[in-house]
C-alpha cells in the first residue's frame, strides 16, 4: 500500500511538472508572438512614414519644376516723385523754348509816329509826324509802305526793345525780302531806304539805336554790312 500511494503522488507530481512546464511554454511563445506583432507593426508605421516623406518631397519637387520661370523683370509703375520731376522738366523745357522765342513787344497807346521818307532830290529826307492811336513796328513799316519808300510785302517778324545801360536798344527783325530790295539799289538808295527805317524807329520810340535783321541774319548789300547796333543816320 505504501508503494501504490507513493507510486501515485509521484505521478501526480509529475503530472504537475509537465502541466506547468507546458503553461510556461504556451506563456514563451505567446510573450515572442506580441513582440513579433508590435515589431511589424513599428516596422508598417516606419514605412509609411517613409513613404509619406518622399511622396511630399515628390510633390515639392514637381511644384518647383512646374512654377512659370519670368525671363524679363516686370517694369515697376513709376513713383508720384518721379512723375513729379518729369512734369517739372517738361515745364521747365517749355519755358525756355519760350524765352529762347525773340520777344514781341505790344503796341503803345497813342503816340506821334516821326516818319523819314526820302525827298525828291533824293538827297535827303522829309520828315512828317503824325498822330496815330496806336504805336507799334506794324504801324510804323506801314506808313514807310504807303509813303513808297520799301514794298508792300515787307512784314515785322519780331520786334523788342531791350534796356543796354542807360541806353534803350531796339531789336528789328523784318522779312528777307527788305534785304532783297536793298541789293537790288543803288548805293545811294540804299542808304535813303535804310536810313528811312532807322531812323523812324528811333526817333517815334526814343531809342539810342537799332540792331535791323532780315530773316533773322545780318543785312548784307554790295555795299555795305548793317550789323550791330546802328545810330542815327545822315544823308
Amino acid at each position: 500500500m505504501t508503494e501504490k500511494t507513493d507510486k501515485k503522488e509521484v505521478t501526480v507530481i509529475m503530472k504537475r511538472k509537465k502541466l506547468r512546464y507546458l503553461f510556461l511554454a504556451a506563456l514563451l511563445v505567446c510573450s515572442m508572438t506580441g513582440c513579433e506583432n508590435t515589431k511589424t507593426q513599428n516596422t508598417d508605421a516606419a514605412n509609411q512614414e517613409e513613404t509619406g516623406a518622399s511622396a511630399a518631397g515628390k510633390e515639392t519637387e514637381t511644384g518647383e519644376n512646374t512654377e512659370p520661370v519670368t525671363s524679363e523683370k516686370e517694369e515697376e509703375p513709376a513713383e508720384p516723385e518721379e512723375i513729379l520731376e518729369e512734369n517739372v522738366q517738361e515745364e521747365a523745357e517749355e519755358e525756355n523754348a519760350e524765352s529762347a522765342e525773340t520777344p514781341v513787344e505790344e503796341a503803345q497807346e497813342g503816340g506821334i509816329i516821326v516818319l523819314y521818307v526820302p525827298n525828291d532830290n533824293a538827297d535827303g529826307w522829309d520828315i512828317c509826324e503824325s498822330e496815330i492811336s496806336q504805336i507799334s513796328p506794324d504801324a510804323i513799316i506801314g506808313q514807310l509802305v504807303g509813303a513808297g519808300v520799301i514794298v508792300d510785302s515787307v512784314t515785322v517778324q519780331s520786334f523788342a526793345e531791350e534796356a543796354e545801360g542807360a541806353s534803350l536798344i531796339l531789336k528789328l527783325d523784318l522779312s528777307e525780302n527788305f534785304a532783297e530790295g536793298l541789293r537790288s539799289m543803288g548805293s545811294a538808295g540804299e542808304i535813303l531806304v535804310m536810313g528811312a527805317v532807322v531812323n523812324s524807329f528811333l526817333d517815334t520810340y526814343g531809342a539810342d539805336g537799332i540792331q535791323i535783321t532780315a530773316g533773322g541774319n545780318a543785312i548784307e548789300t554790295g555795299h555795305t554790312i548793317y550789323e550791330g547796333t546802328l545810330s542815327h543816320m545822315s544823308e
